[in-house]
């Protein structure tokens, strides 16, 4: 076996290691098979990917929310161009939360993850929705608020309420009250709550100067 590539156990259990071509024999009593050759790749979905900026990301299918073909990154994003920001423009403090957003270089910003496996983009309010109320822990999804244990699940600590920054009313607020995530259509966002539950807002005109933070998904 091409041992770069894939490596045999003792007990004839075959591991890939990275993408690319391997030829396996079995001996036994002194008698070698014949080679076959085997493609090694590596999964499409729930692999951590290197993103061409050198963030490492991983990802998620989420396979009981009924979208088995939707592969989630499983943290906030964390490309500092596209005129990114820590949250309060304060990196020293709010470093490993993630970045934060407009909308459209929230859209640039998904874009640039896109690699061999597919192309990436914002979630839309649908794809956001059959995420939440897949867990049954979150009491079916829009304008409820579940356990901890399932939103950690989902969003990890501390990166579940992070606030935003809304320019047209308070500037930066909410962090760890509320948290607020990009949809695809313009002025629209996922926000979950410290109190109130899951609430989809949008479209509104506060919604389109916003800073939010940013999950992305890609078609499998």
């Amino acid at each position: 076996s091409n041992t770069d590539v894939a490596v045999v156990s003792d007990k004839g259990v075959v591991s890939p290691v990275a993408d690319g071509e391997a030829e396996i024999t079995v001996s036994f009593g002194g008698i070698t098979s014949d080679p076959v050759a085997v493609t090694i790749t590596t999964p499409i979905c729930g692999s951590p990917f290197t993103a061409p900026s050198g963030e490492t990301y991983t990802t998620a299918n989420y396979n009981n929310t009924g979208l088995t073909n939707l592969c989630w990154t499983t943290s906030n994003l964390q490309e500092a161009g596209q005129s990114a920001t820590c949250y309060s423009n304060n990196c020293d403090t709010y470093s490993g939360r993630g970045y934060y957003y407009t909308f459209e270089n929230a859209k640039t910003a998904c874009g640039a993850l896109t690699d061999s496996n597919g192309t990436w983009r914002l979630p839309t309010t649908t794809e956001w929705k059959s995420l939440i109320s897949a867990y049954p822990n979150l009491a079916g999804g829009e304008g409820t608020f579940g356990s901890s244990a399932d939103l950690k699940l989902l969003w990890g600590a501390p990166e579940l309420r992070n606030g935003h920054y809304c320019p047209a009313v308070y500037g930066w607020g909410y962090i760890d009250g509320n948290g607020y995530w990009w949809g695809s259509t313009a002025n629209t966002e996922t926000v979950v709550t410290n109190s109130t539950g899951i609430l989809w807002y949008g479209p509104d005109s506060r919604v389109a100067t916003q800073w939010d933070q940013v999950r992305c998904v890609r078609d499998i």
